[in-house]
């Protein structure tokens, strides 16, 4: 984790829209999970929140994580991992080795080769050794490649410019 001054850290202040909390009221747990031993995890939430049951405890709920990563809307020093939008060659369809009576459901996502059959989509080692490169518009930069690996996990994220902008990017057909 990289320490970041106080007026930095503002930068990572977000306002809760609801009202039901303030950003003091993060401050112990945030403080805390800056000097936490990752490998203590389940302490660290242990100690630092409280389990509730909401009504009868039928109801299921889950989070969701939107990372927030470094990027840049064009290519420059530091910012070299593109990031693609949906390839103009990314279809559904069948491989003429399925045979029309197991062609149950939705087909499956590939492509389309050089001589006209379905193949499965290029794979990441294939796509980051530029696979895509002109196949798909690249709609930013990425910093580093690892935090955007885990971004693409997540399936949307924002990437934060030098210049302060914010970019939303979301998942738009496959992972």
């Amino acid at each position: 984790t990289q320490s970041r001054s106080s007026a930095a850290s503002d930068v990572y202040k977000r306002q809760d829209a609801s009202g039901l909390t303030r950003p003091d009221d993060w401050r112990p747990a945030c403080d805390a999970a800056r000097a936490a031993n990752p490998a203590q995890a389940r302490a660290f939430f242990a100690a630092q929140f409280t389990p509730v049951q909401v009504g009868d405890g039928k109801a299921f709920a889950t989070g969701y994580f939107e990372p927030e990563i470094a990027g840049s809307r064009t290519r420059r020093p530091g910012y070299e991992v593109p990031v693609y939008a949906m390839p103009t060659d990314l279809v559904r369809g069948w491989s003429d080795d399925v045979p029309a009576s197991q062609r149950s459901g939705r087909p499956p996502l590939g492509r389309y080769d050089e001589r006209g059959r379905f193949v499965p989509y290029h794979d990441r080692a294939a796509i980051e050794d530029g696979a895509l490169a002109g196949k798909a518009p690249v709609i930013a930069w990425a910093a580093d490649p690892v935090e955007f690996f885990f971004l693409q996990i997540q399936g949307s994220g924002r990437l934060r410019t030098p210049e302060g902008d914010v970019i939303r990017i979301g998942y738009a057909g496959q992972n």
